[in-house]
């Protein structure tokens, strides 16, 4: 089978599962980062048949895909914030609406000549490499349960060129708090979709990315956010402002639990959904 073929082949099954202009996308990012196969190459090696390894590593992929695993994982790889992370299924794929928490951030950083954060539940440390590599002088911290999580954004951070210090830490174990910094602010996106909802999610989510980094009880949405309020109370420096990112259906019950110590203010994402809390202290 020739190459052009193939990609033919490949687009159309695809397009049993995904809308046509998503499998001409995906066909063509599975082409070029596994076939190592650039739009150009495509058109001068059209007819040129296509190698047994190389069918196989695509046929491989195309399962995968058919199986509604996501993207970024087959490639193992995802743009975030214009960078370029490594991922995989001890991490959530990093998404649009986080890249509008680490703008929001990187302003309030700016503004305020902030020289220290935490983030909490790193995850492939998009957040913090991030906000680091645009704010060059903070101290950066960034925590997560996981030990696979970890070793995967410390692999980031390498590639990406920042310095950043990663610890394993249960956030919800209050004693283990205790080693972490005091910050000028707390950065978090944490668990916040309750479990009953996972039955309304779609499979390349909830049959591949992590659970622990998607699910709360349903008797505690909220869970990770009264931790966080908590946990600024002894490590957030005079001045200092949290930013979370948070469910939408959920937004003024989050803020409560911030009331009445701080000042809290709901930010809408671009889809004009309620996404963030920027939650300041008091003078």
């Amino acid at each position: 089978m020739t190459i052009k073929a193939f990609q033919q082949y490949f687009r159309e099954q695809l397009h049993t599962i995904y809308s046509s202009n998503e499998a001409h996308i995906i066909t063509q990012a599975v082409f070029k980062k596994i076939g190592k196969l650039s739009s150009t190459d495509i058109v001068l090696k059209a007819e040129e048949m296509i190698g047994g390894e190389l069918k196989n590593l695509l046929n491989y992929a195309l399962q995968a895909l058919l199986q509604h695993k996501p993207l970024q994982y087959v490639l193992g790889e995802a743009h975030f914030y214009h960078l370029l992370f490594e991922v995989n299924e001890a991490v959530l794929i990093p998404r649009p609406e986080t890249e509008e928490l680490v703008a929001l951030a990187i302003d309030i950083i700016k503004k305020n000549n902030f020289k220290s954060m935490i983030d909490v539940g790193t995850g492939s440390g998009c957040i913090p490499i991030s906000i680091k590599k645009n704010c060059t002088e903070i101290t950066v911290s960034a925590i997560d349960v996981s030990e696979a999580a970890l070793t995967l954004a410390k692999k980031n951070a390498v590639t990406n060129e920042v310095i950043i210090n990663f610890k394993q830490i249960d956030f919800l174990q209050t004693e283990q708090l205790q080693q972490l910094p005091k910050v000028d602010i707390i950065i978090s996106n944490p668990p916040y979709i309750p479990i009953n909802e996972k039955a309304t999610m779609t499979t390349n989510v909830t049959a591949y990315e992590p659970n622990i980094a998607l699910f709360v009880p349903q008797e505690r949405p909220l869970i990770f956010y009264e931790q966080l309020a908590l946990f600024s109370q002894t490590h957030l420096n005079t001045g200092g402002q949290i930013i979370v990112e948070i469910h939408e259906d959920l937004a003024t019950e989050t803020a409560a639990v911030f009331a009445p110590q701080y000042n809290v203010q709901i930010v809408k994402d671009m889809q004009e959904k309620n996404r963030m809390l920027v939650i300041t202290q008091y003078p």
